[in-house]
């Protein structure tokens, strides 16, 4: 079907991202097929990873006269708190869509984020089944459960508490910006990703995005680039300024 929306690639690359959410399932263990991948993972298992699901929007755009390319490469990985670079593995290797617009030039676009896992369809399961019985037991013992439910969810929320403590010296200052910012457009993988979607939501004139995507890519790739306090302190109040407007709307 023709999804496009006239005048509007973005709403196009929307429609179709949506369609492959609906449509289609993430699944590292999908077979791989003899003939043409993106005809089989459209047309018949309809299950793959991001290479599949990338290069199937790339088909489907073009053959909308979207201009489009696959991209490959490696999301941000984990950032060493010692160093304050990103620690990037074999496992962080990904794929996703790369669109041209005059304007701005190569943006970037992630359908896996909209794809769900193929393990998250509903099905019985004799771990289901057993959940279950546990569940009628539960029922029946209101307040003895409850007791037992409270003293868990105290002892779970203080692992919490001390899993986030580390998890924020282990990011560094700009880890957590970075977390930040990528936060305000959820399923952007690249921060020139979010920056984008930002943009789409904001408006032409919003001053921000950009800026602080090509600043925390800076600090994050270049060796040679060593930001200061006040780097850090401007893009911080740049976020700060983006989470404001976004609230606001």
């Amino acid at each position: 079907a023709d999804l496009r929306v006239p005048g509007s690639t973005y709403d196009t690359i929307l429609a179709y991202q949506a369609w492959m959410g609906l449509n289609t399932l993430y699944d590292l263990n999908a077979p791989v097929p003899d003939g043409d991948a993106v005809d089989d993972f459209l047309f018949g298992s309809q299950r793959g990873f991001c290479e599949q699901i990338a290069s199937s929007l790339v088909v489907m755009l073009r053959s909308q006269g979207v201009p489009a390319r696959l991209a490959t490469g490696y999301v941000p990985g984990t950032r060493d708190r010692i160093s304050g670079v990103f620690e990037v593995k074999a496992s962080d290797a990904h794929a996703w869509v790369e669109v041209w617009f005059p304007e701005t030039g190569w943006e970037a676009f992630d359908p896996t984020a909209e794809v769900p896992l193929a393990g998250d369809a509903d099905r019985s399961t004799v771990g289901a089944d057993a959940a279950g019985a546990i569940l009628d037991g539960a029922l029946s013992h209101p307040v003895e459960v409850g007791g037992v439910i409270l003293v868990l969810g105290a002892a779970a929320a203080a692992v919490r508490g001390v899993g986030e403590l580390r998890r924020r010296r282990r990011r560094g200052p700009w880890g957590l910006l970075h977390d930040r910012f990528m936060q305000l457009a959820p399923g952007a993988v690249t921060a020139p990703a979010a920056a984008t979607r930002l943009m789409a939501v904001l408006g032409p004139d919003t001053f921000g995005p950009h800026e602080v995507a090509d600043t925390l890519d800076r600090v994050a790739f270049d060796p040679d680039h060593t930001p200061t306090s006040d780097d850090r302190r401007r893009v911080a109040a740049d976020i700060a300024s983006l989470e404001r407007e976004l609230r606001d709307r």
